[in-house]
């Protein structure tokens, strides 16, 4: 649809000239009152939960003059269906002046430039929380540099809903919170600023991606380079906007009367060595500080994947179960023995020498870190134990190991059955055997060790256990017939899978 010089009839009548931009949800247009006495913007937005918001904060700043370097709205209301919202035209965006000076601005100008966003933040900061913070949103308007551009806003004293599409964000200056989902504040906004400034003074952002993922790793992991271009005062605070922990960033107003004092020179020598000394402590402090906090969402992360492990594990032994109750009720069966370690014991005698045979299966539990090729999260162990006078050369029966892990794909966990064997075989009472990871990561290496891998890693598919059943029910059946013997090869023939190296 061609929508060049159309009439738009809200308040007043404006006609809408050339698209000047378009985004996921509205059109930018040019726009002029009839006379040509006004030029002006048209933003023509899809009725999606919460796009009128950006009127309403509009309206606001353009009614009560409370809001400085807040983009106002002048008129508003709807036309063909959709929200048109009437705002004064500006000269350009920050972005358009960074493209235009490739990146690059002298100190004060960064400096200007920082203030009157600065300002802006202070003056919504009671109300509102704008979570999209960036130069294509921050225009020059009447010689000033104001915030523009509300549609994933939240009042700051609404509690999150669904109307403020919470997941919109732009990866290269979102705050980890906004990552994280957990509520944003003001302090968001801060971070957004710090991740401009830094842009502003460096020629590039702090953060480089490329990918969604990466982003979010960095925002939420890493601390960016030091800002050598900036001086000490300007480098602490930049720092300090980008701290992890909201609650430690600036407040609005503070980074208004800091950056006032930005570029003043410390007044002798000796204060200056010392402003130098605060900067690296605050910039240890931080680290310290966001070291922790990494420790605890990995603490919490691992706490939620163990979680999940333990659900994904119930039904193992409950197949077995249910196959022993079908096919073998005589079999004596203890659930929870060893203090609820295990999830069952079944044992019978074999016949005809009356000698105990037991099939086990524990309760998982979390694997501490190891130094193998992936992750390990759970570890549990499946056990077929015969009587110490079975067989020639002391064997005893097999464990298997049951681990939580991602042996195939990175971050693609689920329940495998991995089995070791000694170097020297005819030494260990159970072959294959089980054994923690912590104690078999020279098993997973390019290179013969004592240990080796004498099965797996196979997965076991929660929708159909029935190999894995089969298989260890006709162990411990042959086992009570007493024919049940060492392998006679190890690794067993075909049992070893492969697995990622890194």
């Amino acid at each position: 649809m061609n929508d060049s010089s159309k009439k738009i009839r809200l308040a007043r009548t404006w006609t809408m000239g050339k698209l000047i931009n378009r985004g996921g949800f509205a059109s930018v247009y040019e726009a002029s009152l009839e006379d040509g006495s006004i030029r002006a913007v048209v933003k023509l937005v899809e009725k999606v939960p919460g796009a009128d918001r950006e009127i309403l904060i509009g309206s606001e700043a353009q009614s009560t003059r409370s809001w400085p370097n807040v983009v106002p709205v002048i008129d508003s209301g709807e036309h063909e269906g959709k929200l048109a919202i009437v705002m004064p035209r500006a000269n350009m965006s920050l972005r358009d002046l960074l493209i235009d000076r490739s990146g690059i601005l002298a100190t004060d100008e960064a400096l200007r430039i920082l203030l009157d966003i600065a300002t802006a933040l202070v003056g919504i900061e009671e109300s509102v929380v704008h979570r999209d913070l960036k130069p294509e949103n921050i225009l020059l308007l009447n010689g000033y540099w104001c915030i523009a551009d509300f549609g994933i806003s939240r009042y700051a004293s609404s509690s999150t809903s669904p109307a403020t599409r919470k997941r919109s964000l732009t990866k290269e200056y979102a705050a980890p919170e906004q990552w994280q989902m957990i509520h944003a504040t003001s302090k968001t906004d801060v971070y957004a600023f710090g991740v401009i400034a830094y842009e502003l003074l460096a020629g590039s952002r702090p953060f480089h991606g490329p990918d969604e993922e990466s982003y979010r790793d960095q925002h939420c992991n890493h601390h960016p380079p030091v800002l050598a271009q900036a001086s000490v005062r300007l480098r602490d605070l930049v720092e300090e906007c980008l701290d992890k922990n909201a609650a430690t960033r600036p407040t609005p107003a503070s980074l208004v009367s800091r950056l006032q004092r930005a570029q003043e020179a410390p007044p002798s020598p000796a204060l200056s060595a010392l402003a130098d000394w605060n900067s690296t402590a605050l910039r240890e402090r931080r680290a310290e500080i966001t070291a922790a906090q990494q420790a605890e969402l990995m603490k919490r992360d691992r706490a939620e994947a163990f979680k999940t492990a333990e659900r994904r594990f119930s039904a193992i032994p409950q197949e077995l179960l249910n196959t022993l109750e079908t096919w073998g009720p005589a079999v004596a069966v203890e659930k929870g023995a060893g203090h609820g370690t295990q999830a069952f014991t079944a044992s019978a005698y074999s016949i005809p020498n009356k000698n105990m045979v037991k099939l086990g299966v524990s309760n998982p539990v979390t694997a501490d870190p190891w130094s193998g090729p992936f992750d390990v999260v759970a570890e549990a162990v499946v056990s077929l134990t015969l009587p110490a006078t079975h067989g020639k050369q002391g064997w005893r029966g097999r464990n298997h190991s049951l681990w939580f892990c991602d042996p195939v794909e990175k971050g693609s966990y689920g329940w495998y059955e991995v089995g070791f064997t000694a170097l020297f075989a005819a030494q260990s009472e159970f072959e294959p055997f089980s054994l923690p990871p912590t104690e078999s990561a020279i098993a997973f290496q390019n290179a013969i060790g004592t240990t080796q891998l004498g099965w797996g890693p196979g997965e076991l598919d929660r929708s159909d256990l029935s190999e894995f059943v089969e298989r260890w029910i006709g162990w411990f059946a042959s086992g009570l017939q007493e024919a049940l013997y060492r392998p006679h090869v190890m690794p067993e023939s075909g049992k070893v899978r492969s697995f990622r190296r890194t």
